[in-house]
């Protein structure tokens, strides 16, 4: 893109006075709002380096912390860690998609690389969280909770591979589809929530 800055730009032609201009939003079958700028460039780059500054050291931080966590799962040989580090790099993927970075400097010439990067990351990072809890906490041990944990990581692996390759039918029914996978999302964070709640009570600070 013309200016390297994580927003939606559209560029505005010259106009004169008496000229009208149209904008033309796709409609997506549900309601949306958005703030609208009108902006010079010069003006936008400024803007932008400001939020840059900040977003890098957290995304810088969150680098860190992968590579902390790797370096530590590997010479200790902790294979809970290492699916920690996965989890970690899966975050940071899912923020840079989610604020706008990765369309602006990685895929900027096909948007439609967002959702699908979107959702990549997301269901990875869930993935990722309920294997760390499983090594973690070794849920192995503890048959009921065993039986619900894979059920939780066969829900991933089925989305993941079905989100591939029936991509096209997720779009045709997005708005259905949106609304299951906030609500998948929901269900994976509470059932890791009560999963390790239960154990706290077997296992004590090592759940917590």
């Amino acid at each position: 893109r013309e200016i390297q800055v994580p927003n939606l730009v559209f560029k505005l032609p010259d106009l004169n006075p008496e000229d009208r201009l149209l904008l033309m939003l796709d409609k997506q079958g549900g309601n949306m709002s958005f703030p609208l700028n009108f902006i010079n460039s010069s003006e936008l780059q400024y803007q932008g380096v400001k939020k840059t500054f900040g977003h890098s050291i957290f995304f810088g931080m969150m680098f860190f912390s992968f590579l902390i966590a790797l370096l530590h799962g590997i010479l200790n040989n902790r294979r809970a860690i290492i699916i920690y580090s996965i989890f970690v790099a899966m975050t940071l993927g899912f923020q840079l998609n989610n604020t706008g970075y990765a369309y602006a400097l990685v895929f900027p010439d096909y948007p439609e690389y967002s959702t699908t990067a979107r959702m990549f990351f997301n269901f990875f990072a869930l993935l990722s969280l309920l294997y760390f809890q499983y090594y973690f906490l070794e849920i192995k041990k503890y048959k009921k909770i065993k039986t619900i944990h894979y059920f939780m990581i066969g829900l991933m692996f089925y989305f993941i591979v079905t989100g591939y390759f029936l991509v096209d039918f997720y779009k045709q029914h997005a708005e259905t589809f949106v609304r299951f996978y906030f609500a998948l999302n929901a269900l994976v964070y509470l059932w890791i929530m009560l999963s390790s709640i239960l154990l706290l009570k077997k296992e004590g600070i090592k759940a917590y």
